[in-house]
């Protein structure tokens, strides 16, 4: 086996040892499995970078940076999605460090980047939504696109304050 050194140490590098094909099959079958459970539409959180994952394509030898998007163009006749952007991020410009843009930009990178692959964009959703010019700019910005936005606004005391959180002030 070749060797290569990683900060002054050295290492054999390492076999493949994630089965890519294997997870990409079995995650969709888990996704179709759970969706028979539920009437009506199955709602799924994907955390992370969805287009790119460099971290667990680091840490999991084998496994394929991009699995996540791979996963959803098998599933893009059975599937919307709805992408979110916190408030904050578009106000504080916030960045996303190893690809020097701003969380703003990418979110509309994602979302035409998934219309290319076929996949439905049901909306994007600005979370925790105050009033700030730049805020509506962006919104108006992304209705030019032809996105449907949907503003989730802060509720005070969530998510420990039930009470409030389940009332006519809370979730609606």
């Amino acid at each position: 086996m070749e060797e290569k050194k990683y900060n002054n140490t050295i290492s054999v590098e390492e076999k493949i040892c994630f089965d890519n094909d294997k997870y990409l099959k079995i995650e969709k079958e888990k996704i179709l499995e759970r969706k028979k459970l539920f009437p009506g539409k199955l709602y799924i959180e994907v955390g992370g970078k969805l287009l790119e994952d460099n971290h667990a394509a680091r840490v999991l030898p084998g496994f394929k940076k991009d699995n996540k998007i791979r996963i959803f163009e098998t599933l893009k006749e059975d599937i919307e999605v709805i992408i979110t952007i916190a408030a904050n991020n578009i106000v504080d410009l916030r960045k996303i460090q190893d690809k020097g843009i701003t969380y703003a930009d990418e979110t509309i990178y994602i979302a035409k980047v998934l219309e290319e692959k076929g996949i439905k964009i049901s909306g994007i959703v600005i979370n925790r939504y105050y009033e700030d010019i730049l805020i509506d700019n962006y919104i108006n910005k992304l209705k030019i696109l032809g996105y449907n936005v949907y503003k989730h606004y802060n509720i005070e005391g969530y998510p420990l304050d039930i009470e409030n959180v389940v009332s006519e002030n809370g979730l609606r």
